[in-house]
């Protein structure tokens, strides 16, 4: 048997699929020492594989190599950015769903780029023009930029918006992530053109995306990078997380960090909470505080041990 190192771009019922080469495909089992150390290889892994002797597309994964992150949902590892999409209509864009998807790709430690789609459609010319929501996007994006956000707004009708994003994700492991029905298949189809990828569309009855993704794929794009399709994150949860956790998602809240009067505010309705303090002087914006504290009154209390 011949050993060789690749990355594994799907798992999927106890078979993964690693590229070796940039067209060498090799499906692969797990066996052995992995059942004995409990370790499962994952998409992104960087694994050594050998071949089956009689069938060069089949192989057999013998070590994974250490891992620079690890994410649970999906579940992928290696990953350093998160193209975090969401759709400027059909979908109705919501700011709490961004924010949402933004405070845990922060707590993950890894680097979020804002993705607008289907701008094409409420643009002029577009089949939805608006040219008030149009205007509202664009300060909302705004405020995004400022504070410290790759923001990335895509009109498939303008190339160089797609190319922008492509460059930007050179080199790098990407993972797609937003609710259903915002473009994130559309996205990809964009970026690697011969995926040719099914979308799913959006539901007249709901006004809700139709979900096309059930597994995490990985794909290597022309830029010496991999982007990553995910099934939608539409159901992230704070429920087990510590509340002192979450002020750590905003980055313009970080600054304010130490200045509240009591040690371990959080932020409420605590006196003399320098947080508060920068909402009321417009260094906060309203509408991130008040996300701020939906998010904090989702986490669910401590079992009273009996």
């Amino acid at each position: 048997m011949t050993t060789h190192t690749g990355t594994v771009m799907q798992a999927l019922r106890g078979f993964f699929t690693v590229l070796v080469e940039p067209d060498d495909l090799v499906v692969c089992r797990a066996k052995g020492k992995f059942e004995v150390d409990g370790i499962t290889p994952a998409v992104g892994d960087l694994v050594t594989i050998q071949r089956d002797g009689t069938d060069p597309c089949a192989g057999t994964v013998t070590a994974v190599m250490p891992r620079s992150s690890v994410l649970s949902r999906p579940p992928i590892v290696n990953a350093d950015t998160v193209l975090v999409v969401c759709a400027a209509t059909q979908p109705t864009f919501h700011p709490w769903m961004l924010d949402k998807l933004l405070v845990h790709v922060e707590l993950a430690r890894l680097t979020p780029v804002v993705c607008l789609t289907k701008l094409d459609l409420i643009s002029k010319g577009g089949p939805l023009y608006d040219e008030t929501l149009s205007a509202q996007l664009t300060r909302v994006m705004e405020n995004y930029t400022q504070l410290g956000y790759v923001v990335m707004p895509l009109d498939y009708a303008i190339p160089a918006t797609v190319a922008r994003l492509r460059e930007h994700l050179a080199g790098r492991m990407a993972v797609v992530a937003g609710g259903s029905g915002v473009g994130k298949t559309t996205l990809l189809n964009a970026l690697i053109p011969t995926l040719q990828l099914s979308t799913g569309g959006v539901s007249a009855r709901t006004g809700q995306g139709k979900h096309t993704t059930r597994h995490v794929t990985l794909y290597r794009h022309a830029h010496s990078g991999y982007i990553a399709d995910t099934p939608g994150f539409s159901q992230l949860s704070f429920q087990k997380m510590d509340k002192k956790e979450i002020m750590l998602g905003f980055p313009e809240f970080r600054s304010q960090v130490g200045a509240c009067k009591f040690r371990g505010c959080l932020h409420l309705n605590e006196p003399s909470c320098a947080v508060r303090q920068a909402v009321e002087q417009g260094m906060i914006d309203p509408y991130r505080y008040d996300h701020y504290v939906s998010f904090v009154h989702e986490v669910q209390p401590p079992k009273r041990r009996s």
